[in-house]
């Protein structure tokens, strides 16, 4: 949590929030001068984490009324949807090497 933390005190948001929530892969499809088809990696699927802030008004009202943020460890948090088999329980959210992990 220390790196969370840092992050919140570094920002400058009115109402710092952090955001975790599951990226899936995305791809690229281009076509080939042959016509075929090739396939490239845009980004690799992976946790991501954030600090925004909510009372940003590109959130838009309802989203904020309607989405939940915890409190752990002192720090606003707000868990995104995640697919079935990306489920936060029995994780821990880490830092290592200058990026977080959820173990």
């Amino acid at each position: 949590m220390s790196r969370i933390h840092e992050l919140v005190r570094a920002s400058s948001c009115k109402r710092p929030v952090i955001v975790i929530l599951w990226g899936p892969a995305q791809k690229d499809v281009k076509r080939g001068a042959g016509g075929e088809t090739i396939w490239t990696d845009v980004t690799k699927a992976q946790w991501k984490v954030a600090v925004l802030d909510w009372d940003e008004p590109a959130w838009r009202e309802e989203v904020r009324l309607h989405t939940e943020t915890e409190k752990v460890d002192g720090v606003e948090c707000h868990f995104g949807r995640f697919p079935n088999q990306s489920s936060l329980e029995g994780r821990t959210l880490d830092y290592r090497a200058g990026e977080f992990v959820i173990a």
